[in-house]
């Protein structure tokens, strides 16, 4: 039986209804409230030191520990041969990766931690099987609200000989990792280290670096090198004190599968506006402005088109308003047009400021299905793998695929429009990925489950009915993407306030992890 709602006559009073009701929604007691910001962070002191020859390295920290924190100590060494730890308040110290050999050269690089550590003035020192050449350093490092007994997560390790340095997916299996970064490279510096990422030690050759990782899943780091030849490290923590405070954007999944969780592992509820075509129809300021005005008013999430074509309000050769079109080669998908993807960057950036997550469509297939199969499998692949590289480090974005998509029942068709997908995963697995298909949700086509982490539910009927179907299909958090737009399909005349409020009620109560409105 529906919902016995008042009769709304103002589509503006609608909205300001159902906006109402998702923020009453998300403060309710079914919608546990974020962590309060730390006070302080983990971090609380570190020391170095830097030998030229001998057979160990001490350092004193600066102040006496306290009893129960953890050490993570970062040796870098000029031989091939083991290094050991030890200090003067008789902590255990275990490995936490490594070592790894630099390429150019022999020089060595490992992270080290003591957990639960004895309090007290403390020196630590690395002790060398073979005797230093040349060159040795000790960083050591004490965090606070670690967990005190079995503290260590996971680690990654990676060196190469390119400018680039990436240490590779870091797979935490912790909610609020803190993620130790140690760096080394034979070259002078070693800048442009992964937005987000506090250094805490560097000499000439090499630095120490930490951050928090939201959600358990993949995490990864990166930095710029001058030299030949370079090592990168990362070793994750189990935190156990209140998360630094973040953006909110949703990273994951619950434990139980049904709703999507922040950076601070708290349920995340989708509230969302679907602008499509704003990437090319808006103006930088005028972006901003809207992000502001959609934040201000309730919104968490905007469907954004990377492409947009006439198909959701764009232009025939999907250009911007000022003439800037996606692709230098008509719409050869490897000629990608470096100052069309800088304006998705700025427009990316200026939404996360506003703190707004980006459900983006890389190529949304009413207007792009024919570029795709025309780019083939292959080419559509290398596309998906650009974009993964280029936006792995943004936070507040969602990809989803399709769009009124309505051929995925067409293998070809399937083939391509998955084929960006998984070429964005081949290089970037830390982004929630769902798909749109035609009237009905993410799932219906089977293909796509290994794709997706979120599935999209989609009906111009009674929006229960659609969320609950997808709901019980497995354990897969569900969302209504698409319903009645205001002045469109069923909410085109009178019956508009109360059929948008009437589909919001429907889909969150029926076990959605969030909604999204839409305007004509």
């Amino acid at each position: 039986m529906p919902l016995a709602l008042p009769h709304l006559r103002s589509p503006k009073l609608a909205h300001l209804a159902l906006l109402a009701l998702c923020a009453a929604l998300a403060g309710s007691a079914l919608v546990p409230p974020p962590a309060q910001a730390a006070a302080r962070r983990a971090f609380v002191q570190k020391r170095d030191v830097e030998i030229r020859s001998g057979g160990s390295a001490s350092v004193a920290f600066a102040r006496p520990n306290k009893a129960g924190n953890l050490i993570v100590v970062y040796v870098v060494w000029d031989n091939g041969d083991p290094v050991s730890l030890t200090d003067s308040r008789g902590n255990t110290y275990a490995s936490a990766g490594g070592p790894t050999q630099s390429p150019s050269d022999s020089t060595n690089s490992q992270i080290f931690y003591a957990s639960d550590v004895a309090g007290g003035a403390n020196t630590v020192t690395a002790s060398f099987a073979t005797p230093i050449a040349s060159r040795a350093a000790l960083y050591v490092h004490e965090y606070s609200e670690i967990a005190p007994v079995a503290p260590f997560d996971a680690a990654v390790a990676a060196s190469g000989t390119s400018a680039v340095m990436d240490s590779g997916r870091l797979r935490t299996g912790t909610c609020s990792a803190l993620v130790f970064v140690g760096a080394t490279s034979d070259g002078r510096s070693i800048t442009r280290l992964t937005r987000g990422v506090k250094v805490r030690g560097r000499r000439r050759r090499e630095l120490t670096a930490d951050t928090f990782a939201g959600a358990a899943g993949a995490f990864s780091a990166s930095a710029l090198q001058s030299g030949t030849g370079w090592t990168l490290q990362l070793a994750a923590f189990q935190f156990v004190g209140p998360t630094p405070k973040s953006r909110k954007h949703p990273v994951g999944v619950s434990d139980n599968g049904r709703y999507l969780v922040d950076q601070n592992c708290n349920p995340f509820l989708i509230t969302g506006d679907s602008p499509q075509a704003l990437m090319v129809n808006l103006s930088e300021s005028q972006a901003d402005a809207f992000f502001a005005d959609r934040k201000r008013l309730g919104f968490n999430t905007l469907w954004i088109n990377l492409l947009c074509g006439t198909y959701t309000g764009g232009r025939p050769d999907a250009s911007t308003f000022d003439g800037i079109r996606p692709f230098t080669n008509d719409f050869d998908l490897s000629t990608p047009n470096e100052a069309y993807f800088k304006r998705v960057d700025r427009f990316l950036r200026l939404a996360a400021r506003r703190g707004i997550t980006v459900l983006l469509d890389p190529a949304e297939t009413g207007s792009f299905l024919g570029v795709l199969g025309a780019n083939g499998v292959d080419g559509a692949r290398a596309y998906g793998r650009y974009l993964g590289a280029r936006y792995r480090a943004f936070d507040n974005i969602i990809w989803m695929s399709g769009n009124d998509f309505q051929d995925y029942q067409d293998p070809a068709a399937d083939a391509v429009v998955q084929a960006v997908a998984l070429g964005i995963q081949d290089v970037d697995d830390r982004h929630i990925h769902t798909v749109e298909l035609n009237l009905t949700g993410s799932l219906e086509d089977p293909s796509w489950a290994p794709i997706i982490q979120l599935n999209a539910s989609y009906t111009y009927l009674p929006t229960y009915a659609q969320v609950l179907a997808d709901y019980n299909r497995n354990a897969m958090p569900t969302f209504m993407v698409e319903a009645n737009y205001e002045f469109e399909h069923e909410a085109e005349n009178e019956p508009t306030p109360e059929i948008l409020r009437r589909q919001a009620y429907w889909s969150l109560l029926s076990g959605a992890t969030g909604q999204m409105y839409g305007n004509k």
